[in-house]
């Protein structure tokens, strides 16, 4: 399964190996399916932001769908840091980049 995540620019070079550790609030890495992007696009308008897209298949951490707001929404948390090598895609991201690449994995199978 395919997600992503979004960070600034400054969060990408945090190690080698890992990133995410600016991104830990509490005690998971919030992450967002592309059918879910139009619920959060607001939060996209900042400069130097980044759309990460990871194959859950390939992270090391945990990764569990919650709906922690009682919405019937259920988005995927990350339990620990993101390993680099589940990253599958990086490009600048912006509101009108969201609606654009709603496409963008075509192929990706969701829940």
């Amino acid at each position: 399964m395919k997600i992503f995540v979004t960070m600034p620019k400054e969060a990408l070079k945090e190690d080698e190996n890992y990133i995410g550790q600016s991104l830990l609030k509490g005690k998971f890495i919030h992450a967002c399916t592309k059918e879910l992007a139009l619920r959060i696009v607001d939060k996209f308008n900042q400069p130097d932001f980044y759309q990460v897209w990871l194959e859950t298949d390939l992270l090391e951490a945990p990764i569990l769908f919650e709906d922690k707001a009682n919405n019937k929404y259920y988005y995927p948390h990350i339990y620990g840091l993101i390993n680099v090598s589940a990253i599958i895609d990086i490009q600048p991201i912006d509101a009108k980049t969201v609606i654009e690449k709603q496409n963008h994995f075509q192929d990706a199978t969701y829940f």
